[in-house]
């Protein structure tokens, strides 16, 4: 009995110094990019893919998807931040879009050491004057920490799916240079 209490008191101190890092989707290493399209971004919207579309499960929160707000409210004001930082959309521009991103697979285990994260985005472009698709591109990218990055999986957990959002943020930017005007 006072292994236990030992163990479980060594277990609380460890895990006590351990913080679990707030979901931050937003890249830090956003650049203006050479790119520049002549169209302003009138708005974002985040959703989720219905069944047929999905590529998988989409888990919002840990153990469950009541997190389903906030997660779509930060995923959106990263991408929102990004994309300002990126300067690729001229907001002098007469034409304007409207950007549609849709979470077709987000995964993360519920135990693991890496916590790898698999992340499916499909981003579209409609021309809000005519209401024709005219991008359309499939991101997918996967997160994962070092099992040293923190003692509480929680930590690890989070952080995993901070990076896969991140990564594929950066790469739906960088997959704008392939927009043709």
């Amino acid at each position: 009995m006072t292994m236990r209490i030992l163990l479980v008191s060594c277990l609380l101190v460890l895990g006590g110094c351990t913080q679990i890092p707030p979901m931050d989707f937003a890249p830090a290493d956003v650049l203006p990019t050479g790119t520049k399209i002549d169209a302003g971004m009138k708005d974002i919207s985040i959703a989720f893919g219905k069944k047929d579309e999905r590529l998988g499960n989409i888990e919002v929160g840990f153990g469950g998807n009541q997190y389903e707000a906030s997660f779509k409210s930060s995923f959106e004001d990263a991408l929102q931040e990004a994309l300002i930082k990126s300067a690729v959309f001229n907001d002098m521009a007469d034409r304007r879009v409207f950007l549609v991103a849709k979470v077709l697979k987000l995964e993360t285990p519920t135990m693991g050491i890496n916590f790898d994260t698999d992340f499916v985005v499909r981003y579209q472009l409609l021309d809000t004057s005519t209401g024709k698709l005219v991008f359309t591109r499939d991101i997918n990218t996967q997160g994962s920490v070092p099992g040293d990055y923190a003692f509480l999986g929680a930590a690890r957990w989070t952080e995993a799916r901070n990076v896969a959002v991140r990564e594929n943020i950066m790469m739906f930017i960088d997959s704008l240079a392939e927009y043709k005007q």
